[in-house]
């Protein structure tokens, strides 16, 4: 079927990956990406299905906030987001980095924990600064899928059966943006 290559991705794995069974050995025959896959996906969905939307909403009551217009809002923003990203693509190796000496478990835990609270704080935010404060921050730990492409490469010994999990990930990546 077509999930089944997903749920069983390398029969000849490494057992030295962060999703290796004890032993050494390949779980079941193939290593479970499923969770990683599903870990990926909810990350980039809910980036782009709930909290862009939901900053955008934020525009008004932070004009109010600071006695600006919304659009002003939008502008610095938009700045924001894209200082952000610089920080995201300076913050994206070390981190990676940071999960090749902690593990990748750790590593996505905290990604994911961080990005829970960047969102709870961020609704909480009722000023501009405090608003960039935490949006900026929150890219130091966007992995952008760094740390699950590298739990596949640590995990999967097979270059084809690499590309086949690669192509996986980019499949459930592309599901979230729809």
């Amino acid at each position: 079927g077509a999930g089944g290559g997903m749920a069983k991705l390398a029969p000849a794995v490494v057992g030295r990956g962060p999703l290796a069974a004890p032993g050494g050995e390949a779980a079941h025959g193939g290593l479970p990406l499923n969770p990683l896959m599903a870990v990926a996906f909810i990350n980039t969905a809910a980036r782009i299905a709930a909290q862009t939307p939901a900053l955008c909403l934020q525009f008004e009551d932070l004009a109010q906030a600071g006695g600006l217009q919304p659009w002003d809002v939008a502008v610095a923003f938009g700045r924001l987001t894209a200082f952000r990203s610089l920080v995201e693509l300076a913050a994206t190796p070390a981190l990676a980095r940071w999960s090749d000496r902690v593990g990748r478990k750790p590593a996505l835990v905290l990604c994911c924990t961080a990005f829970l609270l960047e969102c709870v704080l961020l609704v909480c935010c009722s000023d501009l600064t405090s608003f960039g404060l935490v949006h900026i921050v929150g890219g130091v730990f966007a992995s952008h899928n760094a740390i699950e492409g590298s739990c596949i490469v640590d995990t999967v010994a097979d270059s084809g059966e690499r590309a086949v999990a690669f192509g996986h990930l980019f499949v459930g990546l592309g599901a979230a943006f729809v």
